[in-house]
């Protein structure tokens, strides 16, 4: 039996800020009904990391990292890795 309170982990680093120098955090959301999604929000720090810590609740969860990366699937006890470029955005790195 999965313990489905367990909690995923989504950490990451943001490479080249100075081209959007203005980009201080990132955004997770946990899509469920239109207008109903979970959105949590982590300060890029300055040496450019972020993280996520939440429970799914569910044996397998949507989430989407804004903008970088729409469609990811957790499940309770994941640990993923993000490294996004600001040079070449379409092409997030995930591990994990």
């Amino acid at each position: 039996h999965e313990d489905l309170a367990k909690e995923v982990i989504i950490s990451g680093r943001v490479f080249n800020r100075e081209v959007y120098p203005k980009e201080k955090e990132e955004k997770l959301e946990i899509p469920y009904l239109s207008g109903l999604e979970t959105v949590y929000t982590s300060p890029i720090a300055d040496d450019g990391t972020f993280c996520f810590r939440f429970s799914s609740y569910a044996s397998s969860r949507e989430v989407a990292l804004r903008y970088y990366a729409e469609q990811l699937y957790v499940h309770p006890g994941d640990s993923l890795h993000v490294e996004i470029d600001f040079n070449d955005l379409l092409h997030p790195r995930i591990t994990g």
